[in-house]
């Protein structure tokens, strides 16, 4: 009788056990989403700066929602995981480029022909395409002067009136952004947090008693 009572007993400890096991997965899973959250935000903060006064057609434009966020959900709740990614660049070679990692991390942009970078001027109203398709036009028909300017370190493209200069272009060697943070740090301050994000997740279900 006794073995007959502990066998019947199995099923409910199993289903128990399984309950609670779904119960500390989906405590993993919330504290990965808040965190990857926080760390997303933290990127955007840090974009905001980096991008400060970026304009486009119709006034500022809002770099910084370019930063995404994905959980994944894995089968196994304590094996989920969150990305942080940028929507915010261009194809070129099969691959994509981002825009924002560069001001991020840090980089020198250097020219991978000739000497010199061309970078289309702001114009009110106006795209940085459009300016450069028209800059283009003008400069093939030789009607932009080129200007020395930073001592010959730079020049600049500027079409010449009787009433005003139109700057198109300035072109530069390179162009150097400064380190505003780190994917190590990134990643070192999101491994710190997590646990006790995981841990008031749990608090929050009742299972840390």
């Amino acid at each position: 009788m006794s073995l007959k009572a502990v066998l019947v007993g199995v099923a409910p400890f199993r289903a128990a056990m399984s309950r609670q096991r779904r119960a500390w997965d989906a405590a993993t899973l919330a504290g990965v989403r808040e965190q990857t959250r926080a760390t997303q935000l933290e990127v955007r903060r840090a974009v905001s700066m980096a991008f400060a006064g970026a304009r486009g057609i119709g006034g500022r434009v809002n770099i910084a929602g370019a930063v995404r966020s994905k959980v994944y959900e894995n089968r196994d709740g304590a094996a989920a995981a969150g990305i942080v990614f940028s929507k915010f660049g261009g194809r070129k070679d099969g691959r994509f480029v981002d825009y924002i990692a560069p001001r991020l991390f840090g980089a020198t942009v250097v020219p991978l022909k000739g000497d010199w970078l061309m970078l289309p001027m702001a114009a009110a109203g106006r795209s940085s395409k459009s300016v450069r398709r028209e800059g283009l036009a003008l400069l093939k028909a030789g009607k932009l002067a080129l200007l020395p300017i930073r001592g010959g370190r730079a020049l600049i493209a500027v079409r010449k009136t009787r009433t005003r200069f139109t700057p198109y272009f300035v072109f530069v060697r390179r162009v150097h952004y400064p380190r505003r943070t780190s994917r190590a740090a990134l990643m070192a301050s999101a491994v710190r947090e997590l646990p006790g994000r995981i841990l008031k997740a749990r608090a929050r279900m009742g299972l840390m008693g």
